[in-house]
């Protein structure tokens, strides 16, 4: 049996602080079938908003300020873990993030509560 691959969604711009900011879908199966627990792996990089420095030549570098930067629970290129299906953000004028994106049945947050609920995290 072949089931749906689904929450792929994602989004893709350069913020006002001059770095790549990538949001990710956990990658599940539709309907929710089968949870892949992606979005709380927080050494995965699906089901996370990533912050990335793309300038100079070569790979990519991780901002020194990002939040999870030294733990090593988690990769440093992780700027919030816990996304379902993120598929737009932008940034306030003052430089915070806000996030949309698609929850599922009465799960709040803009597309934080990929399950468990209790397992999503942002900074701050």
């Amino acid at each position: 049996m072949r089931l749906p691959i689904a929450h792929r969604l994602g989004c893709i711009k350069f913020g006002p602080d001059g770095f790549l900011w990538f949001a990710r879908g956990e990658g599940g199966l539709g309907r929710d079938r089968l949870p892949t627990r992606n979005a709380q792996d927080p050494t995965n990089l699906l089901g996370a908003m990533l912050r990335l420095n793309v300038s100079g030549r070569g790979t990519h570098r991780v901002p020194k300020y990002n939040p999870f930067v030294g733990d090593a629970r988690v990769r440093d290129e992780i700027w919030a873990y816990g996304l379902r299906a993120p598929w737009r953000f932008s940034f306030a004028p003052d430089g915070s993030c806000w996030l949309g994106g698609e929850g599922r049945r009465r799960a709040p947050g803009g597309g934080f509560g990929a399950r468990p609920h209790s397992k999503s995290r942002a900074p701050g």
